[in-house]
């Protein structure tokens, strides 16, 4: 067996707050890793930090969540799978990578989770949420027909996975390096300006 993990984070974002205040829950963000040193993180999230309702697919530093020169706090839940599973796993979020232009974040998913009798339907649209439940069906780890719409309904199915809660200092910035992550990449924010050709 190998394992990757799950980590739900308590993110110092303005969103991240106003998701805390909504959900009374005191986390606000999940992304997936497959890796030991959880570099890097995959999730649903902004793509840039002065675009909050522009996002997709993303491959996370930790650097954006430590942009506020405060400490934060996650939980890591260690998921078991097999090695087979590990490796098509690596593919497909790879293969979103690559073609992460057609994954973006559903906006009426977030909303659903405070409104959850409201039908939704969306085609490779996820939150950070949805998209770590997709996973954790697709591969056997959690039953396919249960509905999750709160992170802390998972924390709850997940409870019974190996896990541990981290803090993590803002003095470990140094630790880490954007990679693939264009949260603060300037260049990237001004192409993705209306105003701007």
């Amino acid at each position: 067996m190998d394992k990757f993990y799950i980590l739900i984070i308590r993110s110092n974002t303005n969103i991240g707050r106003f998701i805390r205040l909504m959900t009374g829950y005191n986390y606000s963000h999940v992304s997936i890793s497959l890796n030991d040193d959880l570099v890097p993180l995959y999730s649903f999230a902004r793509y840039y930090v002065n675009r909050p309702f522009t996002g997709g697919f993303t491959e996370e530093s930790w650097l954006r969540y430590l942009d506020k020169e405060k400490d934060i706090k996650f939980i890591k839940f260690t998921i078991p799978i097999s090695k087979k599973g590990k490796k098509a796993l690596a593919k497909k979020l790879n293969e979103m990578n690559v073609h992460k232009k057609y994954y973006r974040y559903s906006l009426l998913s977030a909303i659903n989770c405070f409104y959850p009798k409201m039908p939704f339907c969306p085609k490779n649209k996820y939150t950070c949420l949805s998209f770590a439940v997709k996973i954790l069906k697709d591969y056997g780890i959690i039953d396919p027909l249960i509905t999750i719409y709160e992170i802390r309904k998972l924390h709850y199915l997940l409870k019974h996975f190996p896990h541990q809660v981290y803090r993590m200092s803002c003095s470990e910035k140094q630790n880490y390096e954007w990679g693939l992550d264009e949260y603060y990449n300037r260049q990237s924010i001004l192409n993705h300006l209306p105003f701007v050709k």
